[in-house]
């Protein structure tokens, strides 16, 4: 059975990986910002041309 010391030491561990994925997530999220806000305009400038 792992000491509390280790107990805390893997919590410490699992919470810096999860802040690595939630940067990630977020680089992610700017990433695919762009691109969207560029099709939406288009889609909007070209519906209102019709």
């Amino acid at each position: 059975m792992p000491g509390m010391e280790e107990v805390r030491a893997r919590i410490a561990q699992a919470n810096e990986k999860m802040q690595v994925g939630i940067t990630a997530l977020q680089h992610t999220n700017l990433v695919y910002d762009e691109p969207q806000q560029a099709m939406v305009s288009t889609t909007e400038s070209y519906a209102g041309r019709m």
